[in-house]
């Protein structure tokens, strides 16, 4: 009997673990599955439907940093500035990575706390000189790898602050810095010329730096800053950007 009883019990344990695995994995494709609606619903500009999944996402994962940075982006797009803010603050993560510290910044721009703001992009600049993947190498740029540039973004973002409050040769030298750093930073190009912040000599400066990182494979990037940058060429180049479909 007492052989029986022990043969029973050495085949319980087994199972008992084989059930507990069964059980974390079951825990962790329900994980993932949720991991892919909320990514999938932000694709979909499903904001709402995003947050509510990330929401039950972060209290499953034990406040994963991942689920809370896909949370604090439902909330960014839903205008829900200010909870993005105090979640990834709550998380320890405002401060903590060069996204998480984008996403936090982008918020107080949004609630127009400029002074917060550019603090928050000073330490996320911090941030990304440190990483070796956020910032591109003299001569290189980051557009070739398909992503924009971290410190780029974060440069804009500083532009974005200083022109809110009316400090227009702050603003003008963070969007330099964030078209020097990335060429595809379009946007700081386009802030710079559109809202004539440069002299005409400092518009030529600025273009040999962009046309020195303009990567061989993209000659027409490099077309088009002539053309933007330089008004003694843009007539002569017109026909070739409108062939190019550069009309914009």
């Amino acid at each position: 009997a007492e052989s029986n009883f022990g043969s029973r019990a050495k085949q319980g344990g087994p199972s008992k673990s084989a059930g507990r695995d069964s059980c974390r994995m079951a825990a962790f494709l329900s994980l993932e599955r949720l991991r892919s609606i909320v990514s999938d619903s932000l694709g979909k500009h499903m904001y709402s439907n995003a947050a509510f999944f990330a929401d039950k996402l972060v209290a499953m994962s034990h406040g994963d940093p991942d689920d809370v940075y896909r949370l604090a982006q439902a909330y960014y797009y839903t205008k829900q500035h200010r909870r993005a803010l105090h979640l990834l603050r709550a998380h320890g993560l405002a401060a903590s990575s060069v996204r998480a510290c984008y996403l936090a910044a982008r918020c107080l721009l949004e609630a127009r706390s400029y002074d917060e703001c550019l603090q928050l992009v000073a330490r996320g600049v911090a941030l990304a000189e440190s990483d070796p993947h956020a910032c591109a190498s003299p001569g290189t740029s980051h557009g070739s790898d398909g992503r924009v540039s971290s410190l780029a973004a974060l440069y804009l973002l500083a532009g974005k602050c200083h022109d809110a409050q009316e400090h227009r040769s702050l603003a003008a030298k963070a969007y330099a810095q964030a078209a020097c750093q990335d060429v595809f930073c379009f946007e700081a190009v386009d802030a710079l010329v559109g809202r004539r912040m440069l002299s005409q000599e400092q518009q030529h400066g600025l273009l040999a730096q962009l046309l020195a990182r303009v990567p061989t494979t993209d000659e027409w990037l490099s077309l088009y800053y002539r053309a933007r940058l330089d008004e003694s060429e843009a007539l002569r180049l017109l026909p070739d950007v409108a062939a190019a479909g550069m009309g914009g």
